[in-house]
């Protein structure tokens, strides 16, 4: 069964730094470096019901399966990407979680 990672970065201090090093930086270097995803899709937060949402980006990475995502994580190169994701996320450190669909 699928898995993915989903990657929410607070509402940075430096919006126009953060969305230049997002995209120009930490993209391409994920797209390199996630061995064994099948699929990454990026998004912008502009609400949520409740009015501001305290998150401005998700990013969403896709695995054939938690094995194959672990496998991943081990690997240097992941690594230094969710290093990366730390270091531009300057509104605090990102939230990563790992879903797996039911149903």
């Amino acid at each position: 069964m699928s898995v993915k990672l989903l990657v929410l970065y607070p509402t940075p201090t430096d919006p126009e730094l953060f969305n230049r090093r997002y995209d120009r930086e930490h993209l391409p270097m994920g797209k390199a470096s996630l061995a064994g995803a099948t699929g990454l899709a990026s998004h912008r937060i502009v609400g949520s019901p409740a009015g501001k949402s305290p998150f401005a980006r998700l990013t969403e990475i896709t695995f054939p399966s938690l094995k194959v995502l672990q496998e991943c994580a081990a690997l240097p190169a992941a690594q230094k990407t969710m290093a990366n994701a730390v270091e531009i996320s300057t509104g605090g450190a990102p939230h990563f979680m790992i879903l797996e669909q039911e149903g």
